[in-house]
C-alpha cells in the first residue's frame, strides 16, 4: 500500500503540477499581459532617465561606465524582443481560434508565459538601473592631451631618426629609469619629447599612459602637482593645498600606476622629484619611467642623474630647408625671385626649427619686399622686428642668457660672438681676451689660471647649450648662429657693445660714442675705409676681420684711428694692412692684449711702447724682425710668433728680457738660432735666452740643428710644448706632417738616437711625451729598450716614418726585457710607415699586453712585416690601415708562439672595430687569420669546411658589430663574405663599403648577405675585371621583390668591364638612392627602371650602354590615372635629381635628345646642375631646363650651335655657362627663322652671372639672330682662344654690369683641374652653395683683361678678333 501511495504521489508529481501551471498561464491571461505592459512603459522610462544621464556625463568630458554600457545594450535588446515577440502580435489582446467564437487555448498560454518572462526580466533590470545610476560615469584624465597634438603635425625628419629610435630602445631597457634630452632652446625637444610618448603608448604600446608635465625655469610645485594629477584622475580635496600633503597623496597615486611614462619638459634646475610627489626614478622598481628635457646637459646628467642622455642637434640645410617650404607653402616658393632669399634666410635661421617655422610663418603669402627685408634683419642680428621673432625666438634664448649665474660666462659668451658666423672658436682665442679684460674676468694673475677659468666657462655654456660642440674637440667649440645674434643684441642693449657689418655703421651710429666694445667681423666692402679717427672714448675691446685682404690690400688703418680710444684694453686686427703701424698706437697705454693676425707688417718697434701689454700674438703676419724695442715689454705673458713664416731676426737679448713671459709659440716661424758665445757681435737670439725664461709653462719650437742646443735647455715646469728637432724635409709625408692636438709633444727628424744622451735634457721630454714622431731615425732597433728601458707611461700616440733599421718596436727576447712592464700603457695610436727591416710589432712571447689602450693602428710600407696584432689586443681596437705590405699575411696571430697552430673558434669579435682599411697586401688572403681548421663552431651547427670551395675573405666566425668602414684593395680573395651569415657572424652596423682592384671577385654580395647589412648607405665598386654581378642570387634562392640595402644612398661603379648587372631588376627597389655614378661599365644595361629612383639627386654616366628598350625620353611620363596628388608630383623622369653628367654616352642615349624630341610634363623639373661631355652623336640641347642653374658643355663635336632660342627663354634660372672644345660649334644660340625670332622678340637670361668660352675654333658669335639680349646680372665673361668669334651679337645687346672680359692663360679652365677630380667633386660636394658644386671660383684679378668701352661686347670683342688676325 506504501508503495501504491508512494507512485501515485509521483505520478501527481510530474503531472498534475505541470499541468496546473500550463493551465495558470491560461487562466492569468489578462494579468499577466497588463503586468508586462506596465514593466515594459516603466522600463523605457528608466531607460530614458539613464540616457539623460549618460548625455549629461558625455557633455562634461566623461567616460561611461562599462557596466551601463552593457545594461543599454541589454535594455534595448530586451525592448525589441518584447516588440518582435509580443506586441507586434496582433492577437496578443485576445487571442481566439479559428471559428472566431472561442479563446484560443494554446495560444493564450504562450502569449501569456512570454509575457511573464518579460515582465520578471524588465523587473531585474530595473533594479539593476537603481544601483548603476548611482555611479554611471568616471572623468577621464586628460593624460594625451598634450600628445595628441602631434598626432599627424609631427614632422618626422631624417637627421634626427637614429635619436629617436635610441630613446625608445632605451625605455624598453629594463635597467633605465629616467632619460634625459637635452639641446639649445627652441631645437625642437618638446616635440621630440611629445612625438617620443605618443609612439609608446599608441604604436609600440610599451606604456598604458603618458603625463606631461613642464616645470619653465620657475618650478611651480603647486602647479606641477595638479598637472600630473589632472592627468592621473587624481582630486585634491580642499583641505590639502599643504606642498608635502599634495605630494603624499601623489606618491601614493603614482605607486598604484603600471607602465605610465612621465614627461617632465623643460628643466632648469635639479627638481627634487620625492619633495615633488614623484616617487620612482632610477633607484625605484617601479615599471613606469621618467623623460626629462632640459637645454643643459648637466642638469639632466648630474642634477637628475638620468642613466641615458641624448643630445638633440640642429637641423641640417635641406631639412631646414623643407621645413621652411612646408610652412610658407608652395605658392611662395615657387616665385623665382623669392626661391633665393628663401634659400639665403633658411641659412641664416641655422637649422634651428623655431626659427625656421617663425621665419616662415611671418613670411607666408608675403610679397617679395617683407621677404628681402627679413633677409637684411637677420643678416644684421636685428631679427625682432620680424613677427613672432620677439616672443618666440629671442625670448627663448635670452632666458637660456639669463639663467647663466655667472657674469663671466655672459661675457666669454659675447667674446664668442665677435667672430663672424660659423666660425670655430679656439679656446686659446678666449684665454687672449680673458687675459685681456681684468673688468670682466676679475683675479686671474697667470696664463694657467686664465686656461682654466676659459676651459671651465667653456663647458658650462656647452652644458646650458649656447655653445656646441665640435667632435670630440676639446679645444674647440662653435656657436650657433641664431644664439650668436640673440647675444650681439642682448649686448648692444645691455652694454654698449656692438656687432657691425660694415664700416659705414662705424661711421654714422651715433651709439658708439659711448661703446665699451666693437667688432667689425666682416670688412668686404671695397668702397669705404675707416673714418680717420675713432671718437669712443669708453672703448675697451676694438675687433676687426677682413675677409677679403688678398683681394684687397687697400685697407689701413689711418694714422690718427687710435687717438680717442685710451681705455683700450683688447685689440684685435686680422687681415689688415698695417705698413706703417699708425702712430695713435702710442696712445694705447692701458692694452692689455695685442692681436695681429695674417697682417702685412713689416716694421713692429712702436708696440715695444705698450708697455702694460700681456698678450702679443703676431701669428701668420709678414713680420720680419723681431727689433730690440719688444724685450722693454717686461710684463708680457704670452708672446705668439707661429707661422711667421718670414721672420728671420729676432735681435739678441729680446727674449731673455721678456722675464714674465710664461708661454712662448715659435712654430713655423723663425730658426736661424746662434749658439751663445761663438763670436762677438751676435746679431740674432740664441737658445741660451730661454733659460732666463723661469716662468716659462708653454713652448712651442722649432730647432733645426741639435748641436746648437744648450746643456739643461728645457726646464721641467713645462707643462705643454710642441718641439720639433732637425731640419724638417722638403717631402715631408703629409700623413706625418698631420699635427694632433696635444699637450706635450715631441718631433724628431733624421735624429741619430744612440746619441740621445748627449742632447741635453731630449730624454726628460722623451719620457714625458704624449705625442712621439720619429721620422727618418737612425741608430734604432727597437723602440724599447734602445729609446727607454721601462717604456713610455705617458705616451698616446706614436708614429716611426723612414727607418732602414728597425726591427721590432718590443724585442721581448732582449736580455733587457721585463716581462711583467707594460711598455705603452697608454698608447691609444700607432702609425708605422716605410720602415723596410720591420717585421713584427713584437718579437717573442708577451706575458703581457704591452698596449693597454691601443684604438689606432695604421701600417704603410713596411715591407717585411707579416703580421699585426695579438689575439689579446683586438678587443679595444678601433681602427685598422694596412696599406702595401707586401708580406702581410694575417692581421692577428692567435697563441703566444708563432708556431702555435690555429685553435677551432666559435666566435672571433672585434667589439669595437669602427674602420677597416686593407690596401695592396697580396698576401692577406683571409681576415683575421692567415689559415683556418677545417672544422669550427661557428656555423648553427657544428659543421666541416668544404675545403674545396673557396673560404670567404672573412671567415665565417668573425664578429664586428660596430665596424662601419670598410676599404678593400688589391685582394685576391674569391669572395668577400660568406654567402649565408653564420650565427655569430655580425657586419649589421657597416654604413660604408669601398671595393677596388680586387680581380678575383665575380661578385660583391649574396642576396642573402645584403638583407644583414640593411644599415649600408655608401657603396663604391671600382676596378674589379672579372666581376658580374654585385648583388648575386644563390641558384637555390627564390627572387622574391623586396626592397634591398634600404638605406643605400650612394653608389659608384666604375671601371668594371665585365659587369652585367647589379642585381636582377631591383634598380628601382632602392628607395634611399640619392647619388649614382656608372663609368666604363661597357656590358652593363641600365633598364626602366633606373629612370624612377624616388630620392636620386645626382646622376653621373660615363661610357655605358642603355637598353634599347629602355626610354630616355623626355616626353616620357607615368601612368597618372589612380595617383594620388602627392603620387603625381613624383611622376615623371628623375623628378627630384638635381645633378647629371654625361660623359660619352652612347647613341641610344642621345637620340631622345635630338631635335625633334620636344620635353613634356614634368621630367628633369628640379635639375639644376648639366654637364655635357664628349657626347660626340649631340647636336644641341633641346630639352627646357626651367631649374637650370649650372651649364657646362665640353668635346662634343657634333654640335653646330647649343641651343635652340625657345629653351635659350626657359634657362632664367641659369647662373653659370661654360662652353668649350666642341670643334664644329658655331654659334651658342641658333639663328632660326620663325615666329619664335620674330624682330623685336626678346631672350633674357635674367640669371646668368658668369659666362666661359673656351677652344671654340669655328664660333662666329654668340647668336646672330634678331631677338633682342638681354643680360642684366651678367658681371664676368671669360674669354679664350676663340679665333674667328668676329661679335658677340648681331642684334641689340644689354650687359649693363659688365666691365671687362676676362683672358685666362692657355692652360686655365674648368676641366683642367682634371676630369676624375672634376667627377669626384661633383659626387661629394654638397649642392647647397651656388656654383662651389661645380667650379673653383678663380682669383681673376691676375688674368689679362678685355676693357669694355662703354660697356660694349661687340666692340671688345672685334678687338680681339683683329689681335687674333695680327
Amino acid at each position: 500500500m506504501d508503495f501504491l501511495m508512494a507512485v501515485g504521489s509521483k505520478i501527481c508529481e510530474y503531472t498534475v503540477g505541470p499541468v496546473a501551471g500550463q493551465l495558470g498561464y491560461i487562466y492569468h491571461y489578462k494579468r499577466n499581459v497588463d503586468n508586462v505592459k506596465s514593466q515594459i512603459q516603466r522600463l523605457e522610462g528608466e531607460k530614458a532617465r539613464m540616457e539623460h544621464s549618460i548625455e549629461e556625463a558625455r557633455r562634461n568630458g566623461e567616460e561611461i561606465e562599462r557596466a551601463v554600457e552593457e545594461w543599454m545594450n541589454e535594455v534595448t535588446g530586451i525592448l525589441k524582443k518584447a516588440n518582435d515577440e509580443f506586441f507586434k502580435d496582433e492577437d496578443y489582446a485576445m487571442p481566439l481560434c479559428s471559428s472566431k467564437f472561442f479563446p484560443n487555448l494554446v495560444s493564450r498560454r504562450r502569449l501569456s508565459k512570454i509575457a511573464n518572462s518579460l515582465a520578471e526580466t524588465a523587473g531585474d533590470e530595473m533594479q539593476r538601473a537603481n544601483t548603476l545610476i548611482q555611479k554611471i560615469s568616471y572623468r577621464v584624465p586628460p593624460q594625451s592631451a598634450a600628445i595628441e597634438m602631434t598626432k599627424g603635425s609631427y614632422m618626422i625628419f631624417q637627421s634626427r631618426t637614429s635619436i629617436f629610435n635610441r630613446i625608445l630602445e632605451a625605455l624598453r631597457n629594463p635597467d633605465v629609469k629616467m632619460i634625459g634630452v637635452y639641446g639649445t632652446g627652441g631645437v625642437g625637444k618638446t616635440m621630440l619629447a611629445k612625438e617620443v610618448a605618443r609612439k609608446a603608448v599608441d604604436d609600440d604600446k610599451l606604456f598604458k599612459k603618458a603625463v606631461i608635465v613642464t616645470v619653465s625655469q620657475t618650478p611651480d610645485p603647486h602647479k606641477i602637482q595638479k598637472e600630473i594629477a589632472d592627468q592621473l584622475g587624481l582630486k585634491f580635496g580642499d583641505n590639502e593645498d599643504d606642498k608635502n600633503v599634495r605630494a603624499k597623496r601623489l606618491r601614493q597615486q603614482l605607486g598604484r600606476e603600471e607602465k605610465m611614462l612621465l614627461v617632465i619638459d623643460d628643466i632648469w634646475e635639479k627638481l627634487e622629484l620625492y619633495e615633488v610627489g614623484i616617487a620612482f626614478g632610477n633607484d625605484s622598481k617601479n615599471d613606469s619611467k621618467i623623460l626629462l628635457t632640459s637645454r643643459s646637459l648637466d642638469v639632466v646628467c648630474n642634477d637628475m642623474d638620468a642613466a641615458m642622455n641624448f643630445p638633440i642637434d640642429d637641423l641640417p640645410s635641406d631639412e631646414a630647408k623643407a621645413l621652411f617650404d612646408k610652412i610658407v607653402g608652395d605658392k611662395s616658393i615657387q616665385n623665382k625671385d623669392i626661391q633665393a632669399l628663401a634659400t639665403e634666410i633658411v641659412k641664416e635661421c641655422g637649422g634651428l626649427p623655431i626659427a625656421i617655422a617663425t621665419v616662415a610663418s611671418a613670411l607666408k603669402k608675403k610679397a617679395y619686399p617683407i621677404w628681402s627685408n627679413a633677409l637684411q634683419e637677420l643678416r644684421r642680428s636685428a631679427p625682432t622686428n620680424i613677427k613672432g621673432m620677439k616672443k618666440n625666438v629671442y625670448s627663448s634664448i635670452k632666458l637660456s642668457y639669463d639663467f647663466l649665474e655667472s657674469h663671466e660666462a655672459k661675457s666669454l659668451l659675447w667674446i664668442c660672438s665677435l667672430l663672424p658666423e660659423d666660425a670655430l672658436i679656439e679656446t686659446e682665442f678666449l684665454l687672449k681676451y680673458v687675459m685681456g679684460l681684468p673688468e670682466l674676468f676679475q683675479g686671474i694673475t697667470n696664463l694657467e689660471e686664465a686656461r682654466m677659468k676659459v676651459l671651465t666657462l667653456v663647458d658650462t655654456l656647452k652644458a646650458s647649450s649656447l655653445l656646441l660642440n665640435v667632435g670630440s674637440r676639446k679645444d674647440i667649440t662653435i656657436m650657433h648662429d641664431v644664439v650668436r645674434d640673440v647675444v650681439i643684441l642682448i649686448r648692444s642693449e645691455e652694454h654698449n657693445m656692438f656687432c657691425l657689418r660694415n664700416v659705414v655703421e662705424l661711421e654714422d651710429n651715433k651709439k658708439l660714442k659711448v661703446a665699451t666694445a666693437i667688432s667689425l667681423s666682416n670688412f668686404e666692402d671695397d668702397a669705404y675705409q675707416l673714418p680717420k679717427s675713432l671718437e669712443c672714448p669708453e672703448l675697451m675691446s676694438f675687433h676687426i676681420w677682413n675677409p677679403s685682404f688678398w683681394r684687397n690690400r687697400n685697407i689701413q688703418i689711418p694714422d690718427h684711428f687710435f687717438e680717442a680710444t685710451k681705455e683700450l684694453k683688447v685689440l684685435q686686427l686680422t687681415s689688415v694692412c698695417l705698413e706703417p703701424l699708425p702712430s695713435s698706437f702710442e696712445f694705447l697705454e692701458n692694452l692689455h692684449t695685442l692681436v695681429l693676425n695674417w697682417c702685412e707688417i713689416e716694421d713692429v718697434a712702436l708696440i715695444g711702447e705698450l708697455r702694460n701689454l700681456k698678450i702679443l700674438d703676431l701669428a701668420h703676419s709678414r713680420i720680419g724682425n723681431l727689433p730690440g724695442q719688444i724685450g722693454q715689454l717686461t710684463r708680457l705673458q704670452l708672446l705668439d710668433l707661429g707661422n711667421c713664416s718670414k721672420l728671420e731676426v729676432i735681435e739678441c737679448n729680446v727674449i731673455s728680457n721678456l722675464v714674465h713671459l710664461e708661454e712662448l709659440y715659435m712654430l713655423k716661424s723663425f730658426t736661424r738660432w746662434e749658439i751663445e758665445g761663438c763670436h762677438s757681435g751676435r746679431r740674432n737670439a740664441s737658445l741660451m735666452e730661454l733659460k732666463n725664461l723661469s716662468r716659462l709653462t708653454t713652448l712651442h719650437l722649432h730647432i733645426p740643428d741639435v748641436n746648437v742646443m744648450p746643456k739643461d735647455l728645457f726646464s721641467v715646469n713645462l707643462k705643454r710644448y710642441d718641439i720639433l728637432i732637425g731640419e724638417r724635409p722638403t717631402q715631408l709625408d703629409k700623413s706625418f706632417a698631420r699635427r694632433k692636438p696635444a699637450s706635450r709633444k715631441l718631433e724628431l727628424i733624421e735624429l741619430n738616437l744612440s746619441r740621445l744622451t748627449e742632447f741635453h735634457g731630449l730624454e726628460a721630454l722623451l719620457k714625458r711625451s704624449e705625442v712621439l714622431n720619429l721620422y727618418g731615425s737612425t741608430g734604432l732597433n727597437n723602440v724599447i729598450h734602445e729609446l727607454d728601458r721601462e717604456g713610455f707611461p705617458e705616451l698616446k700616440h706614436l708614429k716611426i716614418v723612414n727607418n732602414d733599421e728597425m726591427q721590432y718596436i718590443i724585442n721581448s727576447m732582449d736580455q733587457r726585457y721585463h716581462s711583467q712592464n707594460a711598455f705603452f700603457p697608454s698608447l691609444e695610436s700607432l702609425h708605422l710607415e716605410n720602415l723596410r727591416k720591420l717585421e713584427r710589432i713584437w718579437h717573442g712571447e708577451l706575458l703581457t699586453n704591452p698596449f693597454g689602450q691601443l684604438r689606432v693602428v695604421k701600417v704603410k710600407d713596411c715591407e717585411r712585416m707579416k703580421n699585426l696584432l695579438s689575439f689579446s689586443s683586438v678587443r679595444a681596437i678601433e681602427e685598422i690601415k694596412v696599406i702595401n705590405c707586401k708580406m702581410m699575411s694575417e692581421i692577428v696571430t692567435y697563441g703566444r708562439n708563432d708556431d702555435n697552430p690555429h685553435r677551432i673558434l666559435a666566435k672571433i669579435e672585434f667589439p669595437h672595430l669602427r674602420s677597416l682599411i686593407l690596401k695592396s697586401s697580396p698576401n692577406l688572403a683571409h681576415f683575421p687569420f692567415s689559415k683556418l681548421e677545417t672544422t669550427f663552431t661557428g656555423h648553427r651547427k657544428e659543421e666541416p669546411l668544404d675545403v674545396n670551395r673557396p673560404l670567404p675573405f672573412f671567415y665565417p666566425m668573425v664578429a664586428l658589430p660596430s665596424l662601419k668602414d670598410l676599404k678593400l684593395s688589391t685582394l685576391n680573395s674569391e669572395k668577400l663574405l660568406p654567402d649565408h651569415p653564420p650565427e655569430n657572424f655580425n657586419m649589421q652596423n657597416l654604413t660604408n663599403l669601398k671595393i677596388h682592384g680586387c680581380n678575383s671577385l665575380k661578385y660583391l654580395l649574396s642576396f642573402a648577405m645584403a638583407r644583414n647589412i640593411v644599415q649600408l648607405e655608401h657603396l663604391e665598386v671600382r676596378g674589379c675585371s672579372v666581376m658580374e654581378d654585385v648583388l648575386a642570387i644563390n641558384d637555390k634562392e627564390r627572387m622574391v621583390k623586396e626592397e634591398m640595402l634600404p638605406n643605400l644612398e650612394f653608389l659608384v661603379l666604375d671601371d668594371l668591364p665585365n659587369l652585367e648587372r647589379f642585381c636582377s631588376k631591383s634598380w628601382a627597389e632602392f628607395s634611399s638612392l640619392a647619388r649614382l655614378r656608372i663609368t666604363n661599365c661597357p656590358r652593363l644595361e641600365i633598364e626602366d627602371s633606373i629612370w624612377k629612383l624616388p630620392q636620386l639627386k645626382r646622376l653621373i654616366l660615363k661610357l655605358i650602354n642603355v637598353a634599347q628598350k629602355a626610354k630616355w625620353n623626355c616626353q616620357y611620363e607615368i601612368d597618372h590615372e589612380g595617383l594620388n596628388d602627392d603620387d603625381q608630383e613624383q611622376a615623371g623622369i628623375f623628378p627630384g635629381l638635381k645633378l647629371l653628367v654625361l660623359d660619352e654616352v652612347t647613341d641610344s642615349l642621345m637620340d631622345s635628345w635630338k631635335k625633334n624630341n620636344h620635353p613634356a610634363g614634368r621630367a628633369f623639373q628640379n635639375l639644376k646642375y648639366l654637364v655635357v661631355l664628349r657626347c660626340h652623336t649631340l647636336k644641341n640641347l633641346v630639352p627646357a631646363f626651367q631649374a637650370l642653374r649650372i651649364l657646362v658643355v665640353s668635346k662634343c663635336h657634333q654640335m653646330e650651335y647649343l641651343l635652340t632660342p625657345s629653351t635659350a627663354k626657359s634657362l632664367t634660372q641659369l647662373r653659370t655657362m661654360v662652353i668649350g672644345k666642341c670643334e664644329r660649334m658655331i654659334q651658342i644660340i641658333a639663328d632660326y627663322n620663325g615666329s619664335e625670332t620674330e624682330e623685336g622678340t626678346k631672350i633674357v637670361f635674367d640669371g646668368l652671372e658668369e659666362l666661359e668660352l673656351y677652344n671654340l675654333q669655328k664660333l662666329r658669335s654668340f647668336y646672330s639672330g634678331s631677338c633682342v639680349m638681354r643680360f642684366p646680372n651678367l658681371e664676368r665673361v671669360i674669354f679664350k682662344y676663340c679665333p674667328q668669334m668676329v661679335s658677340f651679337c648681331e642684334g641689340n645687346i644689354s650687359t649693363p654690369k659688365l666691365k671687362k672680359l676676362i683672358l685666362p692663360s692657355e692652360t686655365e679652365h674648368l676641366l683642367d683641374l682634371g676630369e676624375e677630380k672634376f667627377l669626384k667633386g661633383a659626387m661629394d660636394s654638397g649642392l647647397d652653395e651656388d656654383g662651389e658644386l661645380l667650379l673653383d671660383h678663380y682669383e681673376f684679378s691676375s688674368f689679362p683683361v678685355q676693357q669694355l668701352e662703354e660697356g660694349d661686347i661687340n666692340a671688345a670683342i672685334r678687338k680681339l678678333w683683329l689681335n687674333y688676325q695680327g
